[in-house]
C-alpha cells in the first residue's frame, strides 16, 4: 500500500507484468514490490519514449503518475502510447491531486472508449477526505480475462490466473452464472497450483480455497460436473479416495454424466467404514490451575468464544484472560454475535497491553494460547506482549474453517520460530500435522439446554441454515422432493432453539469448514443426529448407529433419511445415547479438559 495514498500496487500493476512502461515517478511501495523479474522503462518527463528502443505491443503494463502531465493531458498522453501495449496489456493512471469530477465514471467512460478501452477499476471507489491518490486501471474492450488466465495458465502461471480472475470487477461478471463459471475456473487453477509445488509441501495448502470456488459453482449450478471432477481430483491428491467416491456418487445420482462415471471408475474402491474412536487426552487437575493469556481477535469466532467459556468454567475466570478484550464474551454487543450461540456474561474488565506485560514480567502467566490466524489486525501490540513472553511456551488454536493453517505468516506476526503446541478444528484425518498436533473441533455450552429435553417432539426432520458451501445445494434440493417441502425458513435465536427442541432427527451437512456448530448442536437438544461422515479428526467422536447415523453420500442420506422417519423409536434410542455422548464429551467445559489434558502432560514443566 502506498502510505498516505490507500492504493494496492498489485491491484494497479498485476502480477502478469514483466515489462513496465513508467511515466514519472514509481512510488515507493511499487518499486520495492517490482525491482526483480520486471523490466522497467521510465519516461520521466512525459510520455515521450526513448527513440529506436521500443517495439510496438511490448508493454504489458503502462503506469502514468499525472502529478507530471495536466489532468486534461491524460487521455491524449494514453492515446499516444496505446501503441505500445500488449493486447492483454493494461493502462494505469495514478491521479494525485484530482478534483472529484475527474474521476466521474460517465467522464472516464467517455475518454476510454473513444481509446476503444474499457474502465476496469477505480480504486478506492469512493473518495474520502483523509485519503490522497486514486488510481484509475483501464484494459482494451476485447479484453477477455478468462481466456487470458487460461493462456497464463498453459504457461504454468497458476497464480497470475487466480489474480486475474479475483479481479474480475463484479459488474463485468453480472450473473450468478457467470459467476460460477469463472468460480470453476478458479478451482481448477487452485488445484494446478498445489499440483506445481515441491513434493515436500503440504498437500492441501490451497483445499480450503478450491473448497470455496466450489461452493460458488454448486450454489447456482449444482449439477455441474465439471466443478465435481476437480474437487474429486483434489480429495485425490491429499490421499482421500473416499472423499472424491462420495462426492462423485452423490453427483451421478442426480443427473449422470459419462465424464463422471468414468472418472468415478479410475476411483480404487474403498469404503471408509467405522474408524476406531479417538480418544484424548483428558486434565487430571494433579497440578495447579494454569493461568492462560489467549490471544484472539475482537470479531465473534464460535470456536474460540466457546473454548474460552468452557476454559473459565474450568479453571475461573481470574485465570484466563483475553486480548483483545471481547465484549461477547462479557455480556456486551450480542448482535456482534451475528445469531451463532457463543456469547456469554463472564464478568471482567479490559486490560491494557502495559497491564498484561507488567503481568507476565511478574510470571502472572503459565500459557499463553494464541487463536487468530485471520485478522491479524494487532501487529505493534501483540510483537510488544510476546516479547515480554519469550519466557512462556506458547500453544497454538486454529478454529478456522481452513484446513491449512498459515503458520508461517502467524510466526511471522508474534515474532517467534515456532510453536510449542497446536490445536486445530479442521484436522483433517489423511494429513499429518506434524508432532504435538491436536484435533480441537467445536463444543457447545450445556447451560444453553437448560435442562429441558423434550421426549415428545412433534417435528420430524429439522434444517435451518445456510444453503451453499459442500453438498448442501444438492442435498437440500433433493430432499425437499423426497419429503415435498421447503427449506427455507429462517428464525431466530430463541425459534431455532425450539424447532431443535421439538425435533426427532436433525440434518447436519458440512458448511464452510467440516466440523459445524449443528454437528454439535443437534444432539446437545436431544435430537437424532444424521450427519454427512466428516473427514476430520474428532476425539471422543459419536458411534454410527449407536450416538448417531452417518451417511457417506445422497444415496445413502435418502435410505438412511426415510428409514429413520420410519423408524421412530430406533431414533429416539439413538438420540438419547447421542444426548448422553454428547454431554460426557463435547461440552465447551468436555473440550476445555481436553485442552488443558495436552497442555498438562506436553507443557507440564510451565504449569507446575
Amino acid at each position: 500500500m502506498v502510505p498516505g495514498c490507500w492504493l494496492e500496487s498489485d491491484e494497479i500493476i498485476p502480477g502478469f507484468v514483466r515489462r513496465l512502461l513508467l511515466i514519472g515517478e514509481m512510488p515507493p511501495e511499487f518499486d520495492r514490490r517490482f525491482s526483480q523479474g520486471i523490466e522497467i522503462i521510465v519516461g520521466a518527463d512525459g510520455p515521450s519514449l526513448p527513440a529506436g528502443r521500443i517495439k510496438l505491443n511490448y508493454f504489458d503494463c503502462i503506469l502514468i503518475n499525472n502529478r507530471h502531465i495536466p489532468g486534461g493531458e491524460v487521455f491524449a498522453a494514453v492515446s499516444d502510447l496505446l501503441p505500445y501495449l500488449t493486447q492483454n496489456g493494461c493502462i494505469g493512471i495514478l491521479a494525485a491531486g484530482q478534483p472529484e469530477e475527474f474521476f466521474s465514471k460517465d467522464r472516464l467512460d467517455s475518454h476510454f472508449n473513444e481509446l476503444g478501452l474499457l474502465r476496469y477499476k477505480t480504486l478506492p471507489e469512493e473518495q474520502s477526505a483523509a485519503q490522497g491518490s486514486r488510481a484509475v486501471v483501464a484494459f482494451r474492450e476485447a479484453y477477455n480475462p478468462v481466456a487470458h488466465a487460461r493462456e497464463l495458465a498453459g504457461k504454468g502461471q497458476f497464480s497470475c490466473s487466480l489474480e486475474i480472475l479475483n479481479q474480475i470487477p463484479a459488474e463485468l461478471i453480472g450473473d450468478s452464472e457467470t459467476l460460477a463459471f469463472v468460480a470453476a475456473e478458479k478451482q481448477r487453477y487452485y488445484l494446478d497450483l498445489q499440483k506445481s509445488l515441491p513434493p515436500e509441501t503440504c498437500r492441501h495448502r490451497y483445499f480450503y480455497q478450491a473448497r470455496r470456488e466450489f461452493a460458488q459453482v454448486t450454489d447456482a449450478l449444482p449439477h455441474f460436473h465439471a466443478a465435481y471432477r476437480t474437487q474429486a481430483d483434489y480429495w485425490r491428491h491429499i490421499g482421500n479416495d473416499n472423499m472424491a467416491q462420495r462426492l462423485l456418487r452423490s453427483i451421478q445420482h442426480v443427473k449422470p454424466d459419462k465424464e463422471t462415471a468414468a472418472q468415478l471408475l479410475q476411483i480404487p474402491d474403498e469404503k471408509s467404514g467405522c474408524a476406531a474412536v479417538e480418544s484424548a487426552l483428558v486434565w487430571k487437575e494433579t497440578q495447579k490451575s494454569p493461568r492462560l493469556l489467549v490471544i484472539t481477535h475482537d470479531h465473534s469466532d464460535y470456536g474460540m468464544d466457546t473454548l474460552f467459556d468452557g476454559l473459565c468454567r474450568v479453571l475461573g475466570k481470574q485465570n484466563v484472560i483475553e486480548f483483545p478484550w471481547k465484549p461477547v464474551l462479557h455480556g456486551q454487543n450480542q448482535p456482534a454475535a451475528h445469531n451463532y450461540p457463543c456469547t456469554f456474561n463472564h464478568p471482567a474488565e479490559p486490560m491494557t497491553v502495559e497491564e498484561i506485560v507488567d503481568e507476565i514480567m511478574d510470571d502472572r502467566f503459565d500459557v499463553i494460547l494464541y487463536a487468530d490466524v485471520v485478522q491479524l489486525a494487532y501487529p505493534q501490540e501483540i510483537r510488544r506482549i510476546m516479547d515480554a513472553a519469550r519466557h512462556l511456551p506458547v500453544a497454538l488454536y486454529d478454529p478456522w474453517d481452513n484446513s491449512h493453517t498459515p503458520v508461517d505468516i502467524v510466526l511471522k506476526y508474534i515474532g517467534r520460530k515456532s510453536f510449542d503446541i497446536c490445536f486445530k478444528r479442521e484436522m483433517l484425518s489423511n494429513v499429518d500435522y506434524g508432532p504435538n498436533a491436536f484435533p480441537m473441533p467445536f463444543s457447545y455450552p450445556a447451560e444453553r439446554i437448560n435442562n429441558r429435553i423434550k421426549k415428545n417432539r412433534k417435528v420430524d426432520v429439522f434444517w435451518a441454515g445456510k444453503r451453499e458451501w459442500g453438498l448442501r445445494p444438492l442435498y437440500l434440493r433433493r430432499i425437499e422432493q423426497l419429503l415435498n417441502r421447503k427449506f427455507d425458513e429462517t428464525y431466530d435465536q430463541a425459534q431455532y432453539i425450539e424447532l431443535l427442541q421439538q425435533s426427532r432427527l436433525g440434518l447436519s451437512f458440512f458448511g464452510c469448514g467440516f466440523d459445524t456448530v449443528r454437528y454439535w448442536e443437534i444432539p446437545a437438544h436431544g435430537g437424532m443426529l444424521l450427519a454427512e461422515s466428516p473427514p476430520i479428526r474428532i476425539p471422543y467422536n459419536f458411534i454410527d448407529g449407536e450416538s448417531a447415523v452417518f451417511f457417506e453420500d445422497l444415496p445413502e442420506l435418502e435410505e438412511k433419511l426415510i428409514y429413520y422417519l420410519a423408524q421412530p423409536e430406533k431414533a429416539a434410542r439413538i438420540a438419547s445415547a447421542g444426548h448422553k455422548h454428547y454431554l460426557k464429551y463435547h461440552t465447551t467445559t468436555a473440550r476445555a479438559r481436553q485442552l488443558l489434558g495436552c497442555l498438562e502432560k506436553f507443557l507440564v514443566s510451565s504449569i507446575e
